[in-house]
This record gives C-alpha cells, structure tokens and sequence, in this order.
C-alpha cells in the first residue's frame, strides 16, 4: 500500500473556498485566478486555465471541470442545471493504493495516515463552514465518492470527498475538497 500526502496550507484552502463567493462565470473565475497565480499565460498574453483537466498550482493540482458560465459570454452567469451539472474545482489533498506503488509513482506515509488527513481536513472545514448538511434529496451527492460531507455556501456546494481518482483510471483513492454551483431546481 502506498499513501501520498498534500498539505493544504491555511491561505490556498480559504482561496479555495472563497469561490463559493464568486458569481458563476468564466469572467469571474479567470480573474480570480489570476489573482491567485493559479493560470499561465498564453502566446497572446491572455490567461490560460485549463479546464476539464489536472491543473497545476505551486505544488498542488486542481481538478478542473467544465468551465463555469453559459455559452460565449463571459460575463453571463447561468443558471442552467445542465450547464452547472460538470462544473467544478477539487484539489485533491491524500492519495492511496492498493498493493504495489505504480511505476513512476512514490507513496512515503502510512495507510492510517490517509484516513487521517481526511478527518483533520473534515475538522478545518467544520471550523470554517460549521456542521455539513444532513443527506438529502436536495443536497448535493458527489460522484464516485465512496464517503463525503457536504456544506451550502452561498450558490455553492463545498465537499469533502473521498472516492476514485479520475486521472490514475482508478489506480489511486484521494480525498480532495471540491467546490462546484448549486443547479437551481434539482440535485447536483
């Protein structure tokens, strides 16, 4: 078994968690990172984010998903379920294998070490945000999360997730905190 660690310092978790203060549009989010260092900058020297991908920031990854807003603006701020639906931000923070580490991979904590993390990140998110909400027809369920807490926030969801990490196809478990819209009129 191998276990990779990510520590989240104070000041990029509340960066992450004041998107939940942003309205949902590609305007709002680009200049937002921007702000935070988290782009790169293209040939044309506009900034470049790279959505519905692995995005790397100082150390960490973002799992990016679909960009937020609704169509060609970038200042629209949608309210479509299904232009919120995929919408989202995890950083993921513990990772853990089965078995063998995979080849070009590396794994230095220990196993209890993971479930750990997950319960002390549970504890700075319970200090900022207090109780998670009760489970529910109208709270949102992350996908491919085997466990998870989930907090309102605003238009937001803020989530604790532990589940399959979509880009090692299921090699890897991480826990990462994701932040995604709340759709209006039906569970995300």
């Amino acid at each position: 078994m191998a276990v990779q660690l990510r520590h989240v310092e104070t000041g990029l978790l509340d960066r992450l968690l004041a998107q939940t203060d942003l309205p949902w549009s590609y305007r709002a989010f680009e200049n937002a990172f921007v702000r935070n260092g988290w782009h790169h900058v293209g040939d044309d020297g506009r900034p470049v984010i790279g959505w519905l991908d692995a995005w790397p920031i100082g150390g960490h990854w973002l799992e990016l998903g679909e960009y937020p807003g609704c169509g060609d603006d970038a200042d629209a701020v949608c309210d479509h379920p299904e232009c919120r639906a995929d919408c989202s931000i995890v950083l993921p923070f513990a990772y853990v294998t089965e078995g063998e580490t995979p080849e070009g991979q590396h794994g230095d904590a220990k196993p209890d070490e993971y479930d750990a993390a997950y319960e002390q990140m549970a504890g700075r998110l319970r200090a900022r945000l207090g109780e998670p909400e009760p489970p529910g027809p109208e709270v949102h369920v992350p996908e491919f999360a085997s466990r998870s807490a989930v907090w309102s926030r605003g238009g937001a969801w803020v989530a604790l997730l532990d589940g399959d990490d979509p880009f090692s196809y299921g090699s890897w478990r991480r826990a990462g905190v994701e932040v995604r819209p709340r759709a209006v009129g039906r569970e995300t």
